[in-house]
């Protein structure tokens, strides 16, 4: 055996070492990803939420940004089919680890972070996934991105939409409608419509060259204003625009 094989025998070692001080159950698999996460059907609330702080116990108070999902929580283990969730609690604590009554605090699973996040909810728990962090950014751009890195770090980010359009329900002719009626606002108030290159971005922050009085937006909530890039949005002429879901075309829906 030569020389410089030696250190790369003795990595070896030291990883199969670690290895077997983490147990691997054959019936306990890798839990879902953000995408099967987004898609399962059983996970009773989706949303986009602030961890403000952390109490001494760890559980986190959150401010719900948005709410993407919420309904029926599919049915427990005896079968018995849980009643609606009807409101997202203030309150998050963590999740059972190894289906004990022990609770990983939610400061814990988040790695003490605060700032925004994707979180999957079942009442005040959080819903365990392979990662359960998933911060949310906001771009200068007005973009909202979602980071889907295993590690809890963000990267890689991916557009938000993106990621909830598989949503197996998606608000999208009410988002429409919703942007349709805040581009008549903003006509009325600019007499034009926004160009191009200024976008839907200009209902909810004020373009750079039009002075704000002028402007006498926002025209859209925070909350559509989350919806803004899954749209494209072009101004044919000076009073025509086009407005098509790129979730529509995502999903190889016919686009009117």
């Amino acid at each position: 055996m030569s020389i410089t094989s030696r250190p790369c025998l003795g990595l070896v070692v030291i990883l199969l070492f670690l290895s077997s001080l983490t147990p691997c159950k054959g019936d306990d698999p890798l839990p879902a990803g953000l995408n099967e996460a987004i898609r399962n059907p059983l996970i009773p609330v989706l949303v986009d939420a602030t961890v403000l702080k952390y109490d001494k116990l760890g559980y986190g108070e959150i401010k719900i940004n948005t709410i993407f999902k919420i309904g029926p929580d599919g049915k427990q283990q005896n079968g018995d089919t849980k009643k609606p969730v009807a409101t997202v609690p203030k309150i998050i604590r963590g999740y059972s680890i190894d289906g004990k009554a022990k609770i990983a605090p939610l400061k814990v699973v988040l790695g003490g972070n605060t700032g925004r996040f994707l979180l999957f909810l079942d009442g005040d728990l959080l819903y365990s996934t392979y990662n359960n962090r998933f911060p949310i950014r906001h771009t200068k751009e007005g973009k909202f991105e979602v980071g889907i890195g295993f590690n809890g770090g963000g990267a890689p980010w991916k557009p938000l939409w993106e990621m909830l359009c598989l949503l197996p329900q998606y608000p999208e002719e009410k988002t429409a409608e919703a942007f349709k009626l805040a581009l008549q606002s903003f006509h009325s108030k600019t007499g034009r419509y926004p160009s191009t290159t200024e976008g839907l971005l200009a209902l909810f922050r004020c373009p750079p060259a039009m002075k704000k009085e002028a402007w006498g937006g926002p025209f859209v909530s925070p909350r559509r204003a989350l919806w803004a890039d899954s749209f494209l949005y072009k101004l044919e002429f000076s009073n025509r625009y086009s407005l098509h879901s790129k979730i529509s075309i995502r999903k190889g829906k016919k686009i009117n």
